[in-house]
């Protein structure tokens, strides 16, 4: 009974009763819901910042990856325009090619073919400063080797271009090499060569024996050019001590061009070359070229014959100079009282002038009249016949035409 009623205290006291409970006031209840609300609040806003950050982050990334996604596109559109720029002006199949092998041998053009052939090597090739020097002994043999290993070996890097250039040409070529071709310089002149040709020659002594001022190279070329040219250049208007290295060649050059068609017309209508001389005979038809013209003829019946027609090439300037040095005025009269005889100044039609010397004159001076021919009629008298004879004998004009110079001919011929 004791026990019974010991245990039912007991439950009591561990479970007590509902109806012994106040119900929970309102006050405390907002309190603690207000409270629950304050402690819960912090983790909600901060969950709230959290998602609002990571949506920041988010956008940031983005960003971030978009722009280094636009850089690597920009980069990798640059990488593929780079190598358009590296080829462009060369072919897919370009390579750099390599100088030849220098030996040190004292021949100019071979010098200077080295020189810019090693220039443009490296410079295509791209290689650096220091190493210049080192790449380019590859291509030396011989002498040339010598000097780079017992000149340039030993501070190869501290070596430029130039230097490296102008101390081989000392070691190879002789000292007074320089001398030798300023001497040859002075002694330079065109004969027969080419503008072209002797200007080649003359820019490379020139480049030689280093800066020489421009009016000093225009000086050398005029007087040592051909003294048709100079007379040609000087009557187009040209000085040495005014115009340029560049005009005075390309004039030059032209006046070359129009000697050499001033010989086309004659070789055209005579069927003969500027040093020969065609006969025709008229009876068999046979013609004869003599090659190694001119022949020495002072037969009167050879050069005015019935039977032949004899062509002279004579140059203006050697008869003006002739008809200049004897006087030939019964000469002149003779030619003019004769209405056969006429003076074609290159026109279609014949002019009979009443000075041929001034004719003469008035030709050479014009210079744009390539063939002058003086026509002498078989019927002409026996007298002026042997005026002619003794005109073209004083003159001396037999011979002159293998060795002028001038593009202005007079064609004698007979018929």
């Amino acid at each position: 009974m004791y026990v019974n009623f010991a245990l039912i205290t007991a439950s009591r006291s561990l479970y007590p009763p509902v109806s012994s409970c106040s119900p929970p006031d309102d006050s405390d209840s907002s309190d603690s819901t207000s409270s629950s609300d304050s402690d819960s609040d912090p983790s909600s806003s901060s969950s709230d910042s959290s998602i609002s950050s990571s949506d920041d982050e988010s956008e940031t990334s983005d960003s971030s990856k978009k722009s280094r996604t636009h850089r690597r596109s920009k980069k990798h559109r640059k990488s593929k325009k780079k190598p358009k720029r590296t080829k462009r002006g060369r072919s897919p199949d370009y390579r750099v090619f390599k100088p030849l092998v220098y030996s040190g041998q004292t021949v100019l053009q071979d010098y200077h073919r080295f020189v810019r052939e090693g220039t443009a090597y490296i410079k295509q090739s791209g290689i650096r400063q220091r190493d210049q020097v080192f790449v380019l002994s590859h291509f030396l043999k011989d002498t040339a080797y010598r000097f780079y290993t017992q000149k340039v070996a030993i501070d190869e890097e501290k070596w430029t271009l130039d230097r490296f250039f102008s101390e081989l040409f000392n070691y190879c070529f002789p000292i007074d090499y320089r001398m030798q071709m300023r001497k040859k310089l002075e002694k330079a002149n065109q004969h027969d060569k080419t503008v072209t040709t002797y200007v080649y020659e003359l820019e490379e002594m020139f480049n030689m024996l280093g800066s020489i001022p421009e009016m000093d190279r225009v000086i050398k070329l005029w007087y040592s050019l051909r003294p048709s040219i100079q007379r040609a250049l000087w009557r187009d208007g040209y000085n040495p001590e005014v115009s340029s290295w560049n005009d005075v060649i390309r004039q030059a050059e032209i006046i070359e061009i129009s000697e050499g068609v001033a010989d086309g017309p004659a070789r055209k209508l005579y069927g003969s070359t500027s040093t020969g001389v065609t006969f025709s005979n008229r009876e068999n038809g046979s013609s004869r070229r003599h090659r190694n013209y001119p022949q020495e003829i002072t037969d009167t019946a050879t050069v005015l014959g019935a039977d032949r027609v004899n062509h002279a090439y004579i140059p203006i300037d050697r008869i003006i100079q002739s008809l200049n040095s004897i006087d030939i005025g019964h000469h002149l009269t003779e030619f003019q009282s004769n209405q056969s005889l006429a003076l074609l100044l290159g026109f279609r039609t014949r002019k009979r002038p009443k000075d041929l010397r001034q004719a003469l004159v008035s030709l050479a001076e014009k210079r744009d009249i390539y063939l002058a021919t003086v026509r002498v009629d078989m019927l002409l008298n026996q007298a002026v016949q042997n005026h002619l004879v003794s005109l073209i004998s004083m003159l001396n004009l037999w011979g002159v035409a293998q060795t002028s110079l001038s593009k202005f001919w007079i064609v004698y011929h007979s018929e």
